[in-house]
């Protein structure tokens, strides 16, 4: 095989590989979205609370769970950026 379709094949590695990355960022953004559907769901609840127990055990847990999934979401967010940097990175290397 010479260097140039060696090269070739490379760059369609390289394609594929980009590829995989945007389904995967695909999935993450359902992933993401789902998250947010259960956050916006568990605010709601932890809302409408009535005010006495607002310092109840219900409340707290209700309150941590917004804040566990606030911070998956932002996870996932680093994940979805991280991998959007790394398909600039395959880009460059198909040039």
């Amino acid at each position: 095989m010479c260097i140039r379709d060696r090269n070739n094949v490379r760059r369609k590695q390289i394609a594929a590989l980009a590829d995989r990355l945007s389904a995967l960022a695909d999935e993450l953004e359902e992933l993401k979205s789902s998250v947010e559907d259960i956050e916006s769901e568990e605010e709601e609840y932890r809302g409408n609370m009535p005010e006495n127990f607002q310092n109840s055990e219900r409340y707290e847990k209700a309150d941590a769970a917004v804040d566990a999934l606030e911070s998956a979401v932002s996870s996932l967010e680093e994940v979805a950026s991280s991998i959007e940097e790394c398909k600039e990175y395959l880009e460059q290397a198909q040039e």
